[in-house]
């Protein structure tokens, strides 16, 4: 096919947030489908566009997404878009840069995504099993609890590989480590850890796929609403949340 291809993982089909919440599945493969997927960055006057990254805005991504229902044509809403945009960047899919030139923003793990490695084959051939997080990974626990047991036991005890890629929480350390090295000053390590240790970290209802990631959207919403010689207080978390 001269229109090339994506990769999406089957079990996608089987998550809590396909049923749940189908728009934003549907807003975030095609994000994924339109994303630049060639590996030399395309290069316009002050910025870059680089494999993973989507240029647009947000009237292109509701004309992109119309269906028909019921013989009518729907067309979501600009303030829907943003809506649904937001939840994928407080989930860590995605990392916003709204700026003069349109919606840039960037697929967190685009090239985990988009890697045939990153995938493995069921025992049967038939099926591949994502072997890192993602929007699927709250689908099904009861099945999933009965499939790590069975691993188990044909591992004679010892883990599968695919649990080694399952979120890892970090320590203090590792977020004082990591706000320097980006070069987040001021950045509250206390407050940031305190929140999601909190709320066994989770954001929103979905448990966090990439520290890293809320780590830069909470530095970002930090230097938005000038928080950050104090830490986000309750109070600055609701409101973030609400935009």
């Amino acid at each position: 096919m001269s229109t090339g291809y994506v990769i999406i993982a089957r079990d996608l089909f089987d998550s809590s947030v396909w049923r749940e919440d189908s728009d934003t599945v549907r807003l975030f493969i095609w994000l994924i489908g339109t994303a630049r997927f060639r590996k030399d960055p395309a290069k316009y006057r002050g910025f870059e566009v680089k494999r993973g990254d989507v240029l647009t805005s947000l009237a292109q991504i509701s004309e992109g997404n119309q269906y028909t229902d019921n013989n009518k044509r729907v067309c979501w809403s600009r303030t829907k878009v943003s809506r649904m945009l937001k939840k994928l960047e407080v989930g860590g899919e995605i990392i916003m840069a709204c700026d003069t030139f349109g919606t840039h923003l960037t697929i967190v793990n685009y090239e985990r995504y988009q890697n045939p490695d990153t995938y493995a084959c069921d025992n049967d051939g038939t099926a591949c099993v994502r072997l890192v997080s993602g929007l699927c990974h709250n689908s099904n626990k009861d099945k999933n609890d009965k499939n790590d047991k069975n691993d188990k036991n044909k591992s004679g005890g010892k883990p599968p590989r695919s649990q080694s890629k399952r979120f890892q929480k970090p320590s203090i350390a590792q977020i004082e480590e990591y706000a320097h090295e980006k070069g987040y000053t001021g950045f509250d390590v206390e407050s940031f850890w305190n929140h999601y240790e909190s709320n066994g970290w989770v954001v929103g209802r979905v448990g966090m796929k990439s520290w890293k990631a809320a780590m830069a959207n909470w530095n970002k919403n930090s230097n938005r609403y000038g928080t950050q010689s104090k830490g986000m207080t309750a109070e600055d978390i609701k409101k973030w949340n609400k935009t």
